[in-house]
């Protein structure tokens, strides 16, 4: 288990700088608070590069929507994100599902990791349901939050 301690969104957000590459979980792990941040609050998503296994029919949301200058690189380009793919914001990584690991442990370059964990117990939380790609970001070298 990581040791926690609860800070804003939006602190958090600033730890990425413009540029920089960050992992958003997706399927039943997304971070929904840290999307409602960026939501609130788009320009702390400025210029950021962002990417994750965004799943159709579960992950409804397009984070770079409303956000000056961030684009996304995705496995599957869901309903929610097409006017992006077409604005350019979007864009499709044609890689087989198997590869999407190799891919986010090394050429994806990632700095930072944003996944949802459990609750805190005694300062401590588990990855829960967003345990699929840990052992890539893990080796990826990314900031996890």
């Amino acid at each position: 288990m990581a040791s926690v301690s609860p800070r804003p969104w939006s602190e958090l957000w600033r730890l990425a700088r413009p540029g920089a590459r960050v992992y958003l979980a997706g399927a039943t792990g997304e971070p929904t608070a840290a999307l409602d941040a960026l939501a609130a609050e788009p320009e702390l998503g400025r210029d950021l590069r962002l990417t994750g296994v965004w799943l159709p029919g579960v992950n409804r949301r397009d984070p770079t929507a409303g956000v000056p200058g961030a684009s996304a690189d995705v496995f599957f380009v869901t309903p929610e994100l097409r006017e992006g793919f077409a604005a350019g914001r979007v864009r499709h990584l044609p890689l087989h599902y198997s590869d999407t690991h190799r891919w986010l442990a090394g050429p994806a370059g990632l700095d930072l990791a944003i996944l949802r964990v459990s609750p805190p117990v005694d300062g401590h939380v588990t990855p829960g349901l967003s345990c699929d790609f840990l052992p890539a970001l893990l080796a990826s070298g990314a900031a996890l939050v």
